[in-house]
């Protein structure tokens, strides 16, 4: 009886293995392939074209601060 639970366990844990390990392979060759690279290199574009639209903005707007600021003779300090 014993001996043949551990079988089955171990039967079990290998199968449960074999099918978790096929599926992470599945993912990475996925993501590597070229249809993957090309998705993920389009949203990394997508991404920093994003932030330089942003970082535009903010130095628009800290130009427009500090433009003011000097027209009313204020200082930062």
């Amino acid at each position: 009886m014993r001996r043949g639970l551990w079988i089955a366990l171990g039967l079990g844990l290998g199968a449960g293995l074999a099918v978790l390990i096929a599926s992470q392979v599945r993912r990475a060759t996925q993501a590597l392939s070229p249809e993957g690279l090309g998705q993920s290199l389009g949203q990394a574009t997508q991404a920093a074209t994003g932030l330089v639209g942003e970082v535009r903005q903010a130095a628009k707007r800290r130009e427009a601060e500090l433009r003011a600021a000097l027209l009313t003779g204020q200082t930062e300090e």
